[in-house]
Order: structure tokens, then C-alpha cells, then sequence
């Protein structure tokens, strides 16, 4: 059975996905993780990079995804600007905010007896998101954009 991407003012059709197989489907945790291992050779500087590329590309796409989110989410023109927008900015807060949140912590090693003590942040791989359909663009940009920064697939 086909999944159909249906405008919610006209009911028209805009295009049909076919349903993943089963077997498809168990493929998608092994390369999600193979996609994570090589995010963890990457430096933190190089992924907030690819944020600010993804920025600059949505940005300058922003009215014909404005016009899509319209289209298949029956939003207003306006509420999709502004949703855009918003993942603009996000993708560019995590970009030029993501590396100082992922320093190293030094902690007083007095307190649990140690000569050195700090918290280090590491990829632990592979997470899942099932997110809400409300802000299509919005939802999907926030659990990118911080899996990236954190070299997390």
C-alpha cells in the first residue's frame, strides 16, 4: 500500500511513497550506526560547518519550502516563513554555540578524591526520533541539528 502526501485544502494527491519492506526496514539501524561511526572521525568545527551550509541552503530555498510546508501541511504561507525562519536560525545557534557546548567540563578533583576529574561529551551512537507533525521542518531540524553537532547518527 502506497503512503500519500495529500494537500489537506484540495485533497489532491501531491505524491506517493512506497511502504518500506520489512526487510528494508531492519537494514536502517545498520546503516544509521556504519553513519555514525564515521561522524565520530569527524571534528566538531567540520559539523557546524555542514549546519551553517544546511542554513545557507534553506535559507535561500526558504520560499519554495515555505510553499511546500503550505501545500502538504495546510499552513498558512506566513506560518511557514516563519517556521523557515526559525530552523535558519537554530541550524546557525548550533553551529556557532555546538563546540563550546561540547568542552570538556573540569570539575574539582578534591570532591571525589581523584588528581583529575572532568566530564567528557561522546557519541553514543545511534538515537531514534519519532517526532510530531505540527512543525514538519521545525521537528525534524531539532533533532539534526543537535545529533550532528554531537557526532551522534
Amino acid at each position: 500500500m502506497a503512503i500519500a502526501t495529500t494537500n489537506p485544502v484540495t485533497g489532491e494527491v501531491i505524491k506517493t511513497f512506497d511502504e518500506l519492506t520489512p526487510e528494508q526496514l531492519d537494514d536502517k539501524p545498520a546503516r544509521a550506526a556504519a553513519a555514525a561511526k564515521s561522524y565520530r572521525l569527524t571534528s566538531v568545527e567540520q559539523r557546524a560547518q555542514w549546519l551553517n551550509q544546511a542554513a545557507d541552503v534553506l535559507e535561500k530555498d526558504a520560499d519554495a519550502v515555505s510553499r511546500m510546508i503550505t501545500t502538504e501541511m495546510g499552513k498558512t504561507l506566513r506560518a511557514a516563513r516563519e517556521e523557515v525562519a526559525k530552523c535558519v536560525h537554530g541550524l546557525r545557534f548550533y553551529a556557532a554555540h555546538g563546540p563550546a557546548f561540547l568542552r570538556d567540563l573540569r570539575n574539582d578533583a578534591g570532591n571525589v578524591g581523584a588528581k583529575e576529574s572532568f566530564v567528557t561529551y561522546q557519541p553514543i551512537g545511534v538515537v531514534p526520533a519519532v517526532m510530531p507533525w505540527n512543525l514538519p521542518l521545525c521537528q525534524a531540524m531539532k533533532a539534526i541539528e543537535n545529533l550532528i553537532i554531537a557526532r551522534t547518527g
